[in-house]
């Protein structure tokens, strides 16, 4: 149901969400407990640390007139023979079941649901899992029987956005990599190659940076799972524990232009340090 919280001024506001790469079914992402392993082995600590995260943002997050998820909606079928797969199945019929009740608990809450693509590395090629997730959502339709897209670009009460799940990777300093896509905007915007927007949203890099450049907010958005030994084999250790960032945003207008954003972080997870010079107790 629609948003009908007032500001001081008496008039409406309104409030569109943001979250990006759940990666469900993932060993670091999100994973509803029924679907879970009956030995599910040392990932269980991620899985109950990042489900009791998501289950926290349900429950406080206000009522959203529109939700967008940012791709990377399931982990897929990622991965290759040289490296650990991060899925506890290439099941796909389980990943979307999985997905489908991760998302129910915030469905409720929103009026309009925007679902997009993110990588076919994680969605596969043909997308047609994210395609089923977004149906059964009953998400806002792209086109004649399709209910996912790449590129979002639209209005939200006068707001011009731009949403797509890739962003330009490799980055140190999160303010470059924003500032770097701002200005890529206006300067494509002056050319009369893209549609003008006034916020600017990516997700794929796991972290999160708002920042208000070139004219324009940009948003890189956090992620719903934690650091996996392909973030640190690509990355280093710690390089990616500092840059990922664990949580959702929501965009809050009266509907003249003005912005205020409303942040729901949540700290990564540490792994606790072990006494080398002591026998371990694994059975204690």
């Amino acid at each position: 149901m629609p948003n009908k919280d007032s500001g001081k001024d008496g008039t409406r506001i309104h409030r569109i969400g943001f979250i990006s790469d759940l990666h469900v079914f993932s060993r670091y992402g999100l994973l509803p407990p029924r679907f879970r392993p009956a030995k599910i082995g040392p990932a269980g600590k991620f899985l109950e640390y990042v489900w009791a995260c998501w289950l926290d943002w349900c429950k406080r997050c206000p009522p959203l007139e529109t939700l967008v998820v940012n791709g990377d909606t399931h982990e897929g079928e990622a991965g290759s023979k040289y490296e650990a797969m991060d899925a506890f199945t290439d099941d796909l019929n389980l990943h979307a079941d999985a997905a489908v009740e991760t998302l129910s608990l915030i469905r409720p809450k929103v009026k309009h649901l925007w679902i997009l693509r993110g990588t076919p590395r994680h969605e596969g090629r043909h997308f047609d899992t994210i395609e089923r997730i977004a149906s059964d959502l009953k998400a806002e339709p792209w086109a004649e029987r399709r209910f996912t897209g790449f590129v979002l670009e639209g209005s939200f009460h006068g707001l011009r956005l731009n949403v797509t799940h890739h962003m330009t990777t490799g980055w140190l300093y999160k303010g470059t990599a924003a500032d770097r896509e701002a200005m890529l905007a206006a300067a494509a915007e002056a050319e009369s190659k893209v549609i003008p927007s006034d916020i600017i949203v990516r997700g794929h890099l796991h972290m999160k940076h708002l920042c208000k450049t070139h004219g324009k907010w940009v948003l890189l958005q956090p992620a719903w799972k934690v650091v996996n030994p392909y973030a640190m084999k690509a990355m280093g250790f710690y390089k990616a524990n500092l840059l990922t960032d664990i949580g959702a945003m929501v965009l809050a207008t009266h509907g003249h232009g003005d912005v205020s954003w409303e942040e729901y972080e949540y700290a990564n997870y540490k792994a606790q340090s072990r006494d080398l010079a002591a026998p371990a107790r694994l059975h204690g």
